[in-house]
């Protein structure tokens, strides 16, 4: 086959592969539901800021370390009048999109290589696809800092006024999300590769200075201090261990570009082209600094896709350019995959086609419910098991089977919203923070007032709200998972015996424990049990 019906060919199965993976990014992000518990506690924050009178803002999450995000929310509501819940999965959703199309642009900018093939890379990246599955607000501040980034990469002659706008997008990322500032050392970096050091020196603190502007001026407006951004940070002390840490690695990327971008870290020291790992440090440190042994859940390391993504693009571009040679002919001459100066003339430069990974995507949690999805699947290899997990949520592998459990899960979410309004007094048991937030937010929008909240004896974190809108009354119970967890969960189950007793909770390893160890037999309200979220109804009496 002649060089150039090969190149036709390989750009043909780029585009394929590109739009395969673009339609299962898609098809996870809708329908709009509740999927982790901090997206519904952000959503019943935002409740309560536009609620016209009695606003209860104990119930907004984390508000000084995303104050941004909930404004433009807020503003979009009052644009369009849609539920501020909508507007809130509508919002992370575009720049879930938003972000997988700048890092494949970012990794174009930096590695020289055109935008099809580095969007597949960017899509293999198993975060990126699964940031699209749920709503955070990390989306939000990563798409505006990686944009900063992105104009500080492409202007080989910047001037003041680029570089003020590429501080001014970091400050406005920054004030949506703050932790998304593990990504401005990158900046220094991406100009030193096409200034002098003198001069990029220079040019950061300019937009260091931009951005730090950009950001007080923001919190200023909104009363927002230091100390209360302090007070949330200093309250992240869980020791998960360095092994979690470490594990997010594979867990954010997929088996594909971790092998890739090994070869591309290797090629890059070989060549003593350091710009891709001198990036990937410049955000892996932060990040490591930041979370350290409290990094829960892998998404923490969303930033650094871009950067794997890049070493990623360095390796297989070299295995593309010398496949003959892997194949057993003769070396085609030349060593491609560099990375490259976006001021610099490469006529020669081949489309690269990138190897597929041998892994699938994920959108998992703590239930651990598998399937087949396209993801990482591309180019069956070995059966790579694994599984990544939300810190407070379910979920599943595949986009296409989180479709149907996130449809599901809407019709537990609207069959516990009758249970509210049909039972003038009930309780209601949860176990995770994702049920607890959703049970909160219905109360809320039903009317219904947090008088009290009373800790377990035997387990502080685990405690019992009491919750009355006029003459009715819900105890809501929050279930600890903690070693006395069973323990717990049957003395609130036995409190309100003569009441309807409801169990609501995702499809994680606590539900199936309380369902095996309660000693009465728990029946479906809505008959089914296989989306992320079910309702279970306790019979009268008992234990």
């Amino acid at each position: 086959m002649n060089p150039s019906a090969r190149n036709y060919w390989c750009r043909g199965v780029l585009l394929v592969l590109c739009a395969l993976l673009l339609a299962e990014f898609f098809t996870g992000m809708f329908p709009f539901s509740p999927v982790e518990g901090d997206e519904q506690a952000v959503i019943n924050g935002l409740r309560e800021m536009i609620r016209p009178g009695g606003a209860d803002l104990r119930w907004r999450y984390s508000y000084p370390l995303q104050p941004g995000s909930y404004w433009i929310t807020i503003g979009i509501h009052d644009l369009t009048h849609v539920d501020v819940g909508l507007c809130y999965f509508a919002l992370s959703a575009v720049c879930a999109a938003l972000f997988a199309l700048m890092s494949a642009a970012f990794i174009g900018a930096v590695c020289g290589v055109d935008f099809a093939p580095a969007l597949v890379l960017a899509l293999l990246c198993q975060e990126i696809q699964r940031a699209g599955c749920y709503a955070n607000s990390s989306t939000v501040g990563g798409s505006l800092v990686l944009a900063g980034l992105l104009v500080g990469s492409r202007r080989r002659d910047a001037r003041l006024g680029a570089v003020a706008i590429a501080g001014a997008l970091i400050g406005l990322g920054a004030w949506c999300r703050l932790d998304a500032l593990v990504l401005t050392p990158a900046f220094f970096f991406l100009r030193w590769n096409q200034k002098t050091l003198r001069r990029a020196v220079i040019e950061t603190l300019q937009a260091a200075l931009v951005a730090i502007v950009t950001l007080v001026a923001l919190y200023a407006a909104i009363h927002v201090g230091w100390r209360d951004i302090l007070e949330i940070y200093s309250g992240r002390d869980t020791d998960a261990g360095y092994g979690r840490t470490l594990a997010g690695f594979y867990q954010i990327s997929s088996l594909g570009i971790l092998l890739a971008a090994g070869w591309g870290g290797w090629i890059c020291c070989r060549r003593r082209e350091f710009l891709p790992l001198a990036l990937l440090l410049a955000v892996l440190g932060p990040s490591l600094f930041l979370y350290s042994k409290s990094l829960m859940t892998p998404k923490y390391f969303y930033y650094l896709t871009p950067f794997l993504a890049i070493l990623a693009a360095a390796g297989a571009t070299d295995l593309f350019k010398n496949r003959r040679r892997w194949l057993g002919g003769d070396d085609p001459g030349g060593g491609g995959g560099r990375v490259v100066d976006r001021g610099a003339h490469h006529p020669d430069r081949v489309p690269p086609l990138y190897p597929p990974a041998n892994d699938r995507n994920d959108c998992t949690g703590q239930s651990g419910i598998e399937t087949n999805g396209l993801g990482c699947w591309v180019g069956r290899g070995a059966r790579a098991r694994r599984r990544i997990v939300f810190a407070d949520g379910p979920g599943v592998r595949g986009h296409r089977l989180a479709r149907g459990k996130k449809t599901r899960a809407l019709d537990e979410l609207a069959a516990l919203q009758r249970t509210l309004d049909v039972n003038p007094q009930l309780a209601m048991l949860t176990s995770t923070y994702a049920s607890y937030q959703c049970t909160v937010g219905l109360l809320r929008v039903a009317g219904f007032e947090c008088v009290s909240q009373q800790t377990h004896p035997r387990d502080a974190a685990s405690h019992l709200d009491r919750w009355i809108k006029g003459d009715r009354v819900c105890w809501l119970a929050w279930v600890n998972e903690g070693p006395v967890a069973s323990a717990v969960f049957a003395d609130y189950a036995g409190r309100y015996r003569d009441l309807p007793r409801y169990f609501f909770n995702d499809l994680g390893p606590a539900f199936a424990r309380h369902l095996a160890e309660s000693p009465v037999r728990m029946e479906s309200v809505t008959g089914r049990v296989d989306g992320f979220f079910a309702l279970y109804l306790l019979p009268p009496g008992g234990r």
